[in-house]
């Protein structure tokens, strides 16, 4: 039986912000994406009766990580300023996301800075990370649908 050898690259992942490809990630950290709530929550009654209650929050953050030498960290830095000089309405900002390798994916179509990069100068280039709120952005995420194995 011969064993199957699998590979992942950070490559293979495809992020855009307001129409911008994204890249330039950091060494360990790329994109993280959590959701914001659990599916459902469970309450125990006085009786010991249990009850789920589905939780309709289908949003997510999401935590991009780039090198502050890369073309991405200003082209983030560009669309996070303009969002934050917006007078009202926060203007829509689409956010999508593609794995290519095992099909990841997610999207929004108003995705909203959330957090600024923290600034710091070291004798080595640094990370900068970058917070993003995407509304309904777990409703139709799609996870590993191409994995075969």
């Amino acid at each position: 039986m011969s064993a199957i050898l699998h590979s992942y690259s950070l490559m293979d992942v495809f992020l855009t912000v307001g129409g911008i490809p994204i890249s330039g990630y950091g060494a360990d950290e790329g994109v993280v994406i959590e959701p914001s709530a659990d599916i459902v929550e469970i309450t125990t009654g006085a009786t010991g009766l249990d009850v789920a209650s589905r939780i309709n929050n289908f949003g997510a953050t999401m935590q991009i990580t780039v090198l502050e030498a890369a073309r991405s960290y200003r082209d983030l830095g560009a669309l996070m300023k303009a969002q934050e000089l917006e007078v009202g309405a926060i203007l829509p900002l689409a956010v999508q996301m593609i794995d290519i390798v095992n099909g990841d994916k997610i999207s929004a179509s108003h995705g909203v800075f959330l957090s600024r990069p923290e600034m710091s100068k070291r004798s080595r280039v640094g990370t900068r990370v970058f917070g993003l709120y995407l509304p309904n952005g777990m409703r139709n995420a799609e996870f590993g649908v191409l994995n075969l194995l």
